[in-house]
């Protein structure tokens, strides 16, 4: 066990080393953009970035979720499911393209986009979730090199593809920088699809749809719900405030997703070895860890928070840099999100996708309506707040279904609602301290002093570097 626990950490290191490689390749871009783009081309990108999330976790059907159970429930017959349900999610995907051809004019009026586009992205849905397919493969594997590499090419070709086409396009640029971003990503669908059918030589089973939809199914209205919780505000903003407003929050969510660039690298190793770790009953392996990482995300929080304004500056101009007041409520709504998906992971192993799907479906239905009253009350800056209402509620209700539906005995969940709050107090600080910025990066370096003090941060990674070498003695 200490072998596969080493494995996750090399792993782990590997998605954060090429995270950061994607992020840093964001980063070089966005002040390209930013100064290419106006605030409503950046709004329009969004919107269509908002209806590509939306559509895809529909029409999905939530199949990737099943592959990690798959996985040990389909020793020796994996390719076969994988290429049995990914081309379930074929079929489904062109069933739905043909219906919105025949309604064309109607879809496009109803999302705010050109016709063209549309039809783009219910194409681009047929093949993007063989990425994910593929991608899912090579990660319970424990192949993190060639996973990275398809993440590699996937960014580094869209972001030279988007920028050719924003400056060929100088007219509508948005739309320039839509098809450069996606048009790569949809060729590497194409790839990934041929793979994966290539591999598995099985194309109707449907025993395997069965379970896979089983899983899957629930999922659907999860997927649906976490994207109205991090999309929906900004089709509401368009709506109620304007595209420029919408620039500048999507210009505020681009930068407090660096967190979830440290979140997903974790996950994308962890979860491979949670299944392994829980299925062979060694639960308090999966506690010891939880709470490292943890306690790693809320420190990234913190730094995040605290050098919001100067790297915000650098990322676009002065004309984005009111959206430094959102940076807070954003961030700690981005830390509850990666806290709730830890009781996600218990819920998932266990097959009990039905309880998923509930808890999320209550925090996404209440984040949208307080959407729809403080949005037109107080402007864009108000869903900020309103979606890190929804991200606490989330967490609050899946703590529960965790620990009174499923009578999950894993986590140390004071520790973690205490961590939580920690970070939440500190970032507030922080984000008073805006406008002195000596002052604030004083805060900010004796609340790190502090945290790592406090959580022995040290020694949690003392400990697992040496495990880490032992196992390779």
């Amino acid at each position: 066990m200490i072998v596969k626990m080493n494995k996750t950490l090399k792993a782990s290191i590997g998605y954060i080393i090429s995270n950061f490689l994607l992020k840093g390749i964001a980063i070089i871009t966005t002040p390209i953009f930013t100064r290419l783009l106006t605030t409503e081309d950046y709004g329009y990108v969004s919107n269509f970035g908002a209806w590509l999330s939306i559509l895809g976790a529909i029409i999905g059907l939530g199949l990737p979720y099943s592959i990690g159970r798959a996985k040990l429930d389909f020793k020796g017959k994996f390719d076969g499911y994988l290429s049995s349900v990914l081309m379930l999610s074929m079929i489904f995907s062109t069933v739905i393209l043909a219906f919105v051809l025949f309604n064309l004019p109607f879809v496009s009026e109803y999302m705010k986009l050109k016709q063209a586009l549309v039809i783009f992205m219910f194409f681009y849905l047929i093949f993007e979730p063989a990425i994910s397919f593929y991608s899912l493969k090579l990660r319970y594997n424990f192949e993190a090199k060639k996973s990275i590499i398809i993440s590699l090419i996937d960014a580094i070709g869209g972001a030279i593809a988007a920028v050719c086409l924003v400056i060929i396009i100088p007219d509508e640029k948005y739309i320039g920088r839509i098809l450069g971003t996606y048009v790569v990503p949809l060729f590497m669908g194409g790839y990934c699809t041929a793979k994966i059918l290539n591999i598995g030589k099985k194309f109707v089973c449907l025993s395997n749809w069965i379970y896979a939809l089983s899983i899957s199914i629930p999922m659907v209205f999860h997927g649906i719900s976490m994207l109205l919780l991090s999309q929906i505000d900004r089709i509401i903003i368009l709506r109620y405030c304007n595209a420029s407003e919408l620039g500048l929050y999507s210009f505020a969510c681009s930068y407090s997703v660096l967190l979830s660039t440290f979140c997903n690298a974790i996950g994308m190793a962890w979860l491979p070895w949670f299944n392994e770790t829980v299925h062979a009953g060694e639960k308090q392996k999966v506690s010891e860890f939880t709470d490292l990482i943890n306690n790693l995300m809320g420190l990234v929080s913190l730094v995040l928070v605290g050098i919001a304004p100067e790297v915000m500056l650098i990322l676009g101009t002065k004309n984005y840099l009111p959206a430094k007041s959102i940076v807070v409520p954003l961030v700690v709504g981005g830390f509850c999100q990666y806290c709730y998906t830890n009781y996600i992971n218990y819920e998932l192993y266990e097959k009990k996708t039905i309880y998923i799907s509930i808890g999320s479906i209550v925090a996404a239905a209440v984040n949208y309506i307080l959407n729809i009253i403080f949005v037109q009350m107080y402007g864009y800056e108000a869903a900020a707040y309103t979606t890190l209402i929804g991200y606490f509620l989330l967490m609050i209700l899946h703590y529960s279904i965790y620990k009174l539906v499923l009578k999950g005995e894993i986590y140390n969940n004071i520790r973690m609602f205490e961590l939580l709050f920690c970070v939440g107090g500190s970032c507030v600080v922080l984000g008073k301290l805006y406008e002195m910025v000596l002052l604030r990066y004083v805060a900010l370096v004796a609340v790190s002093i502090l945290f790592f003090i406090h959580n022995n941060f040290f020694m949690w990674i003392r400990r697992y570097i040496m495990k880490g070498t032992q196992g390779n003695a």
